[in-house]
């Protein structure tokens, strides 16, 4: 195949072809014959390939950064090397530097009076040299000042911190001592909501639900448009990728609806629920919702879920009658708990079910549990 051919055709080029997007030459690296060892950074030549019997093996490296080109060559040359491999360098025309690889120790000056200050162990200028050699490194050292010379593949050497810490490595830490330190021992707890939603799974998966845990980014649509759920303000993407994640969730529900959808196929009933969070006024909002698919449900099913949840969170409720579009005419209702409104159940109206391309009654429900945490923060139910 010609470059074109392979960008157009092969399935290493066509995954990588938007590489060479705008470009009318393409790389190509060939050998002293006129072979071809390398398109890169697509695809290597057949002639190329390495078994347990090569010997002799070509390294070459793509990136936009010369740098990190350099010092991956430089890694993983020495890496070779290490392991018996004899390097041989090649000259590069309008490249950085002319001969790769190029390991030459890069240069670090450092105060040895400070360096001292920060580890806490007074050494001399030949005693942090020795300490330097024991971590693989040469250094020279005049009055207060030592100079490192980094290994060409030690690109992790980038701050005088960093010379402070081969230095302690290389004198030893078990020649510190073991001064006393006076702390206080501390242990950790979980907070109140991840103690209270993880009990509400255990209620949850009691009742035979299984648990799930969705994307926090929705839409519109899905959210307001077919949910029959009252319009909030939200918190939208400024460059959605899809139609499907334009925004953050104000509602758990249509959620787990695409849940039921992806799996309108399976066997039924299907019992589902989450317990996260959802976004209003630009902040979290803890809500648990719940969804079963089956072939026939009725309010009083998921009216009786609804009363179990919240008599196991020994919470005081009233019930009264929602009018939203979300449900059938009489069969949908709202949690109120103190003279709020924290949540709704009922079963799903027809249209809002074919909305969300299903075809079995669903029944549904979702309240908002941060208000309930909040009361009984720190009592277990």
């Amino acid at each position: 195949m010609t470059p074109r051919e392979i960008l157009q055709k092969h399935e290493k080029g066509k995954a990588f072809a938007h590489l060479l997007d705008g470009y009318d030459k393409y790389p190509m690296i060939f050998d002293a014959n006129g072979d071809v060892l390398s398109f890169p950074p697509i695809i290597n030549g057949a002639l190329t390939t390495v078994t347990v019997n090569t010997r002799n093996i070509f390294i070459d490296v793509t990136g936009f950064d010369a740098k990190s080109v350099e010092i991956c060559l430089n890694i993983v040359a020495s890496a070779l090397v290490e392991r018996g491999g004899q390097i041989c360098t090649i000259e590069m025309e309008g490249a950085p530097k002319k001969v790769y690889p190029d390991f030459t120790p890069s240069e670090k000056t450092i105060s040895i009076r400070e360096c001292n200050a920060v580890n806490g162990i007074p050494l001399t200028g030949e005693e942090c040299i020795k300490a330097l050699n024991r971590s693989g490194m040469d250094g020279k050292a005049d009055g207060d000042r030592l100079t490192a010379y980094i290994p060409a593949y030690r690109f992790d050497i980038m701050h005088d911190a960093d010379i402070y810490e081969e230095v302690s490595i290389g004198y030893g830490f078990e020649k510190y001592g073991h001064k006393k330190m006076n702390v206080t021992q501390t242990f950790g707890s979980l907070l109140p909501e991840t103690s209270f939603s993880e009990n509400l799974k255990d209620i949850m998966i009691g009742l035979g639900y299984t648990e799930l845990t969705t994307l926090t980014l929705s839409n519109q649509r899905e959210e307001f448009g077919i949910s029959g759920l009252p319009e909030v303000e939200v918190v939208t993407m400024k460059n959605p990728i899809t139609e499907d994640h334009t925004c953050l969730r104000a509602y758990m529900m249509p959620s787990l609806m695409r849940i039921l959808r992806h799996n309108k196929n399976r066997d039924l009933p299907q019992k589902i629920f989450e317990v996260g969070y959802v976004i209003r006024n630009a902040r979290n909002v803890l809500h648990l919702c719940a969804l079963q698919a089956a072939s026939r449900t009725s309010f009083t099913e998921i009216k009786s879920v609804t009363e179990s949840v919240l008599r196991e969170m020994n919470v005081e409720y009233t019930i009264s009658s929602c009018d939203y579009t979300t449900f059938l005419p009489g069969r949908g209702a709202f949690i109120e708990v103190d003279g709020k409104r924290i949540g709704v159940f009922g079963e799903m109206s027809p249209k809002c079910i074919t909305d969300y391309e299903l075809t079995h009654p669903v029944m549904m429900m979702e309240m908002d549990i941060s208000g309930i945490i909040a009361k009984q923060s720190g009592r277990l139910f």
